[in-house]
């Protein structure tokens, strides 16, 4: 689901009684920097909502479309100097 729609759908049901739940999957092989961006915009825009927001980092399965596409790890995480 694309961001800005996540956002949308998010904060306009937050506004009920019921909390809203989503994982942010990080590390996708095709991540840009611009999305990463993105996602930090996306958590600052979800301050204050009843939301709950669950970080997971991108891992590669065997038998799945992208099991030749190498895992998320702590090193991709820190930029490159």
């Amino acid at each position: 689901m694309k961001k800005p729609v996540m956002r949308e759908k998010i904060v306009v049901a937050g506004g009920k009684a019921a909390w809203q739940l989503a994982d942010e999957i990080n590390g996708l092989p095709s991540e840009t920097t611009d999305d990463v961006r993105k996602s930090i915009e996306l958590v600052a825009d979800l301050k204050g909502t009843r939301s709950l927001l669950v970080p997971m980092n991108f891992v590669s399965m065997r038998g799945s479309a992208l099991d030749n596409k190498e895992t998320f790890t702590m090193k991709k995480m820190t930029p490159s100097r």
